[in-house]
């Protein structure tokens, strides 16, 4: 039949991916807002990890339902996670402005290249963040702090991934003062997954023998 045909189309199962990153998206944002982001940033990026990662799968599951569990499930152990990233940020952040303002005010070629290195610093600190994210679902065994030191450490072996996570932070960036829309839609979700998708393969490989990775079927 003509319907059956479609549904089995590739045109139909990206529609589908299209539909799915949205939704994520939508909730994905939804749990920052109402966290304020302090409270619920990694959290809720996490639970789109998870969710972005089982999409690959092309095995159906509730996506709102997965992403509340998946996010309650995790709280209380991402908590301390989190807010060691956000003074990172924060501190990079304050370290930026104070360059900057002191360039404007200045204009020396030490403040100039202090200022341009500050930002790099800040996207740095920025994809280390994303990267804690996939590795505490790719590696659920690690304790805490083991999770910060690979965020850092497994850049070596995932530089291209990195340059992905940088690319993906100047879009944001770009996006929220471009085309906002985008980022409320689609953007997050679409570049987890696309991050996903290049980092998926090495993590896999580095996982220990019997350690399962966190998956959507987990939190049905």
């Amino acid at each position: 039949m003509k319907f059956e045909k479609f549904f089995n189309s590739k045109f139909y199962k990206v529609l589908e991916l299209i539909y799915r990153l949205i939704i994520t998206n939508l909730v994905g944002l939804l749990a920052i807002l109402l966290g304020l982001g302090i409270f619920s940033l990694m959290s809720a990026i996490i639970s789109m990890v998870i969710i972005v990662k089982s999409i690959s799968t092309d095995t159906e599951f509730p996506l709102v339902t997965v992403f509340i569990n998946s996010f309650k499930k995790n709280y209380k152990r991402v908590l301390p996670l989190s807010f060691f990233y956000l003074f990172l940020i924060a501190l990079s952040v304050f370290n930026l402005f104070f360059f900057y303002v002191w360039f404007n005010e200045v204009g020396s070629l030490f403040y100039e290249v202090a200022f341009n290195f500050s930002i790099f610093i800040l996207l740095f600190v920025l994809a280390m963040f994303i990267n804690a994210c996939f590795v505490y679902v790719y590696f659920p065994n690690l304790t805490n702090w083991k999770v910060i030191k690979y965020s850092f450490t497994l850049f070596r072996v995932t530089i291209i991934q990195f340059i992905l996570m940088i690319i993906f932070l100047v879009g944001l960036f770009f996006l929220v003062y471009t085309i906002p829309l985008l980022v409320i839609f689609i953007y997050i979700s679409l570049g987890l997954y696309l991050i996903n998708y290049s980092l998926k393969n090495t993590y896999r490989i580095l996982v220990v023998d019997g350690v399962e990775s966190l998956n959507a079927f987990m939190y049905k």
